[in-house]
């Protein structure tokens, strides 16, 4: 059973998690042969299908733990949005005010 969607992994367990979608792709390819009937050797293919299983399952057994043993933290989204927030609005009341002020005393501060 693939995941619907795949959390971010520690680069750890990112290996172990790119071993599985490699699997299953094995397994599903296998399975498609079969449903269309294009693998002379039936019993094989099925018995293929089944060890490929059980390597998932083994897999998926060991990116749980690795996952335990190596959580992923990630950053936010936004790290600086709010500070950007912040930074704008300060910027906004204090320092263009502060300009203008300047600007209507010393008028040779407008020199561009």
């Amino acid at each position: 059973m693939a995941l619907a969607q795949e959390p971010p992994y520690s680069p750890d367990c990112q290996k172990i998690a790119d071993q599985i979608k490699v699997l299953e792709g094995e397994k599903q390819s296998i399975a498609n042969d079969l449903g269309e009937g294009k693998v002379p050797g039936k019993a094989a293919a099925v018995a293929q299908v089944n060890k490929l299983q059980r390597e998932i399952t083994k897999k998926k057994g060991e990116l749980s733990s690795c996952v335990k043993e190596h959580p992923y933290i990630s950053a936010p989204k936004w790290p600086c949005k709010k500070l950007r927030e912040i930074f704008d609005e300060f910027v906004e009341r204090h320092l263009v005010r502060f300009s203008v002020e300047r600007i209507k005393c010393v008028p040779e501060l407008l020199i561009v």
